[in-house]
């Protein structure tokens, strides 16, 4: 979902899942992507996101660019890179908000989750979209255009790489410099916390220090759902 929903918005656009193809069928924001979606029948939503934003983004420059160490690497895709993460962050964030708006029930599902044990998580989200035709077999695959095996230097050039770790070195994000680092580390406050968190992430997972976490956000979420679920069923009374 958060995927799509980002690359759409980086357009400003969002198409209706129902309609692809059609030239008239975008919509303008998440709000109105979840409303159009509702109408459509659609009712459950799995939000997922990649802790470590720039082992994705580096692996999304690979699959659309086939770099191999020896082409001129396109310095834009890795300009202002804090700015890119804030923005993917308030993106995700908008469209988990966009689908509570529009009554969804939402599954939150980290990457490792899927990553760690696909056919377990399938399973999980079946259950929770009321699916009985479930079906899993698990096949480790990956695109043929990434090099996670080489060095970040060989995967998007000497000097993209040292523009990079100067971005981020001091930051919060230094640590995602290891892009085999996959968990916000414990010691490391968030810049911006999400709007909806895996119910298997510890307080500790998402304060990242251990310390007490405000679950505002996705409290103030479920507040909303449920402030929304009784003022409906006052009016059909």
């Amino acid at each position: 979902m958060t995927d799509q929903l980002e690359c759409g918005s980086r357009r400003g656009r969002w198409k209706r899942t129902a309609d692809m193809g059609k030239d008239d069928t975008f919509v303008r924001n998440p709000d109105e992507f979840f409303r159009t979606s509702r109408d459509l029948g659609a009712r459950f939503v799995v939000a997922s996101r990649r802790e470590n934003m720039l082992a994705q983004l580096i692996s999304s420059y690979e699959l659309t660019t086939g770099f191999d160490g020896d082409h001129k690497t396109d310095h834009k895709k890795f300009r202002n890179i804090t700015g890119h993460f804030e923005r993917s962050v308030n993106q995700y964030n908008d469209a988990v908000r966009g689908a509570m708006k529009a009554g969804f029930e939402i599954l939150p599902t980290s990457f490792n989750e899927i990553v760690g044990d696909l056919c377990g998580t399938t399973q999980r989200i079946a259950k929770a979209a009321n699916c009985t035709c479930y079906k899993c077999l698990q096949e480790v695959q990956h695109t043929g255009t990434s090099r996670r095996e080489k060095t970040p230097e060989n995967r998007i050039g000497r000097a993209a790489w040292a523009s990079v770790k100067a971005q981020l070195s001091g930051t919060p994000y230094e640590w995602m410099l290891d892009l085999k680092a996959s968990w916000w580390p414990k010691g490391v406050r968030r810049p911006i916390e999400l709007a909806i968190y895996p119910k298997s992430m510890s307080p500790a997972d998402i304060a990242g220090d251990g310390s007490k976490v405000s679950w505002g956000a996705t409290r103030q979420l479920e507040e909303e759902k449920g402030t929304r679920k009784k003022r409906r069923q006052k009016s059909a009374r």
